[in-house]
């Protein structure tokens, strides 16, 4: 089910992507803002765009999104077939040669700690 409203349908253009064979999905992850920015958009947008089911066009893209203290949060865009299968498998692939790519490159992949407070127990 697909919720548009009323307004976007009378005041925008409506473009369906899996019209056209394709689709867009995308993932978060964190870094530590410490590694070299530039560097790491560079090395997604690689690793990223040799997972099985990215597609060549339109490319990957790395997008900063945000920063959450001492992190910086990117956003990587994939496009893939239509169908929710290869929805799926394309991001979980995605997600692995990013992982693996990091490593390869020594970018720390990170993100902020829960820490668990128990309101019940005093303060130590």
């Amino acid at each position: 089910t697909v919720h548009i409203p009323n307004s976007d349908v009378v005041n925008e253009t409506i473009e369906n992507y899996s019209a056209l064979g394709r689709r867009r999905s995308s993932f978060d992850l964190t870094l530590e803002a410490v590694n070299d920015l530039d560097r790491a958009v560079a090395v997604l947008e690689d690793v990223v765009g040799s997972a099985d089911g990215v597609l060549d066009e339109p490319p990957p893209a790395v997008d900063v999104v945000g920063v959450v203290g001492r992190f910086v949060v990117l956003r990587v865009l994939v496009w893939h077939a239509p169908w929710i299968a290869d929805e799926r498998a394309t991001v979980t692939a995605a997600v692995r040669r990013v992982v693996a790519g990091c490593a390869d490159e020594g970018i720390s992949l990170n993100g902020p700690e829960l820490l668990a407070v128990d309101p019940l127990r005093p303060a130590s």
